[in-house]
């Protein structure tokens, strides 16, 4: 009996130190947190000072605004909020284009929707994905894109374009140029935009061409016409005549009467061309700027007779007007001049004057006894042109020495009598022929010798050959001629 009590006894004993132990245990293990079936949201403070309460990983459908590199920050205008906000990437963040390639955050581009990742624990974008999906087999088909709609109508809340009804909110993105607008801004029957949007709501319209203006200045000569913008458009010329196309370039034509115009006119986006019909039409403005340049500095000039002082220019109403230079020792040259532009310029060069050649035989009466007789009693070969310059009639434009018969030159030649007198030596076996420009007023020194086509003897030396063609334009032309025995041909065109 004695041994079984003793054996109870160290039973019991060993149990209490097993008990002592585990307890002891159980007091050095650390204390377990409760679990919850779905995280608590925490409050972050975002970029713009609001605190709000989101999920550790939400996703955010919003368009680009800006990318700031330098501070890693991107601008977006969240489209289901309506409301801008500014996320902040790192380097461990992963950006993705439509077709799943991956992209750099200086390749994001403005205007362009995506789903963005924001890891809100550590405050920045893990990932981002462009919310169109553009491959072939797509694999987000969320949001929708309609591109190149030319034509839509908006009205209260509803857009309508390609026979289809969408809803919008008043917070819908606008963009133009990677800028956001109003869709106040949007001309809905000019514009060409991109539209995005989620089943039959719109989030988002992207200017891809818009709209400018074209104005016509100067136009009060075609007031009551009509003006043609591209190959189509016809409208009609009034007093305000601005009218709304879409930017590119067009050829403008503008018609009213006797009155035509034409020119190529671009138009940028959200800005006004200006079509300047002046010159196509008889124009506000009735006077011209003419500067002139003359050789010799200092020659005179009479302007319909009367002295005129040219040194800075003369402003002439537009008109036909008679030009004089002169000067001492000069030849004077004198030009038929139109005024048709506000401005114009003029260049003249005077030749010197030759002095005049006396041959003592030429008083000399008596004739070579050896010198066969041909029955004229005045010593005078007859086959020699007539000296006799006649009366000079100095009555304006298309006179000149030995010109008696009162006809106008420009219908004749010039005659050799006519070009003796002016100090000038002939070729009489040869002549000159001026071929061009055909209708042209041809001048030498400035008197007028007819209209090209047309020939004269030729004149030996150096001289000037003035031209006036048809529009009135005026240029002269250096000529040298030597007494080679051969015909000369010009043509005096010239290009603008």
């Amino acid at each position: 009996m004695k041994k079984k009590s003793q054996s109870g006894a160290i039973a019991v004993m060993v149990t209490l130190i097993v008990l002592i132990v585990f307890s002891t245990v159980l007091l050095f293990l650390p204390e377990e947190k409760p679990k919850t079936k779905n995280p608590v949201p925490t409050a972050t403070v975002t970029p713009t000072g609001a605190i709000t309460s989101i999920p550790v990983e939400s996703e955010t459908l919003a368009v680009v605004l800006e990318v700031d590199t330098e501070v890693k920050m991107i601008t977006v205008y969240d489209v289901e909020a309506e409301e801008t906000k500014r996320l902040v990437y790192t380097g461990a963040t992963s950006f993705y284009d439509g077709y799943g390639i991956q992209i750099s955050a200086m390749q994001l581009k403005k205007g362009d929707m995506y789903r963005f990742h924001i890891n809100v624990k550590e405050e920045w974008i893990s990932n981002a994905y462009e919310a169109v999906d553009r491959r072939e087999k797509p694999q987000n088909t969320k949001v929708w894109e309609k591109t190149d709609v030319d034509y839509m109508t908006i009205d209260q809340g509803k857009i309508s374009f390609r026979g289809q009804n969408y809803r919008y909110n008043d917070g819908i993105c606008v963009m133009s140029n990677g800028k956001q607008i109003t869709l106040g801004d949007i001309q809905p029957t000019v514009d060409i935009v991109t539209v995005r949007g989620v089943g039959q709501v719109i989030y988002e319209i992207d200017v891809t061409k818009g709209h400018g203006y074209i104005t016509l200045k100067n136009h009060g000569d075609f007031i009551g016409g009509v003006i043609t913008i591209g190959s189509t458009r016809v409208d009609s010329v009034y007093e305000d005549a601005t009218y709304l196309v879409r930017e590119g370039t067009y050829n403008v034509a503008v018609e009213c009467g006797k009155y035509a115009g034409r020119e190529d006119i671009t138009v940028a986006r959200d800005a006004t061309a200006v079509f300047d019909v002046f010159e196509y039409g008889s124009g506000p403005i009735k006077k011209g700027w003419l500067t002139i340049n003359i050789d010799p500095l200092g020659a005179d000039l009479y302007i319909d007779g009367v002295k005129t002082a040219y040194t800075d220019g003369v402003e002439l109403e537009y008109g036909t007007y008679r030009f004089e230079f002169s000067e001492g020792g000069y030849t004077s040259y004198n030009a038929t001049v139109l005024i048709d532009q506000p401005k114009q310029s003029l260049s003249v060069f005077l030749i010197e004057k030759k002095p005049e050649e006396t041959n003592p035989d030429d008083d000399d009466t008596t004739t070579d006894p050896n010198e066969p007789d041909d029955g004229d009693d005045t010593g005078t070969n007859p086959d020699e042109p007539d000296n006799n310059p006649g009366e000079e009639t100095g009555d304006g434009v298309g006179d000149y020495p030995g010109n008696t018969s009162g006809e106008d030159p420009m219908s004749g030649i010039m005659t050799s009598v006519s070009v003796t007198e002016m100090g000038y030596n002939l070729d009489l076996e040869s002549a000159i022929y001026v071929l061009g420009p055909s209708g042209a007023t041809v001048l030498l020194d400035g008197v007028e010798l007819g209209t090209a086509p047309m020939d004269f003897e030729k004149i030996i030396g150096s001289y000037i050959i003035t031209i006036i063609r048809s529009d009135g334009a005026v240029k002269n032309f250096n000529c040298t001629e030597t007494d080679n025995g051969k015909d000369s041909y010009y043509n005096f065109s010239w290009i603008d």
